[in-house]
């Protein structure tokens, strides 16, 4: 029981950092597209969403 809990942690942990990733990505080819008062704004929004 408690391997097969470790074994899905395991595998959540290793979603989570897929989703991590793309985030990343997905906030590097961003901050190629915007100016530095959008990327604020961008970051404002986020922050309000997520924190």
């Amino acid at each position: 029981m408690a391997k097969r809990a470790l074994i899905e942690a395991r595998d959540e942990i290793r979603e989570k950092n897929r989703v991590i990733e793309q985030l990343k990505k997905t906030i590097s080819q961003m901050r190629q597209r915007v100016t530095v008062n959008e990327e604020d704004e961008i970051v404002r929004q986020f922050e309000e969403f997520y924190v």
